[in-house]
């Protein structure tokens, strides 16, 4: 059964990304994959590397197109979010229920998606092809091809509504400030106020 594949590896969320300027359009349309995102023009701030967005462009993921999915990380804390240090106050990290992976069309990876060694799976029988001492771990480094395998994947495709958003961790007081004014100005605060976690993020040393 898929429950104790969820109970065995701690798999309690799954985590997206976004940048403060996207949260009005994220409530309003929810998360949409690459394609669903920049066509309609709904992206203020794009967080991703360039370089990697394009090699993502021509990848297939069993048949359908990267950019047709909804990306999401078993853990926040990656090279993703290591490479936007200096912008971590403008990052709120979107927590979503692991129960996603058990929908219809959803896949995951052993790794980075864009990456020609990453394989992809559709059940959660596969979790454990996973390394997750590299996930879990504070650091990737010591592993081997670590920074690939930390950035394991859980694709949905086209689109999550904001309903399934279970919590929603900023790094600062300021930046919590900041989006419950987003949330609350569109009617959106129900019952996800908001948390500040520091220890979720990076300690960037200003000198």
């Amino acid at each position: 059964m898929a429950l104790p594949d969820f109970q065995r590896y701690k798999v309690n969320y799954l985590y997206y990304l976004a940048h403060m300027d996207n949260m009005p359009s994220i409530h309003e349309h929810g998360l949409l994959s690459h394609n669903r995102a920049h066509s309609g023009g709904f992206v203020r701030q794009d967080i991703a590397d360039q370089n990697v967005i394009a090699l993502r462009a021509e990848k297939l993921v069993l048949g359908r197109p990267l950019h047709d999915y909804v990306p999401l990380y078993f853990t926040p804390k990656g090279p993703m979010l290591y490479r936007r240090q200096e912008m971590q106050n403008d990052i709120a990290i979107l927590c979503l229920d692991s129960e996603l992976l058990l929908e219809e069309g959803v896949v995951f990876s052993d790794g980075n998606a864009a990456s020609l060694y990453t394989k992809f799976f559709a059940d959660v029988a596969n979790l454990d092809r996973l390394d997750w001492n590299c996930i879990r771990n504070e650091w990737w480094n010591q592993f081997e091809y670590g920074r690939r395998k930390r950035c394991a994947e859980v694709l949905a495709p086209d689109r999550i509504p904001f309903e399934r958003i279970a919590r929603i961790i900023v790094r600062t007081e300021g930046t919590r400030h900041r989006l419950k004014g987003i949330l609350q100005e569109r009617r959106a605060f129900r019952q996800i106020a908001p948390e500040v976690q520091p220890k979720w993020y990076f300690n960037v040393q200003h000198h």
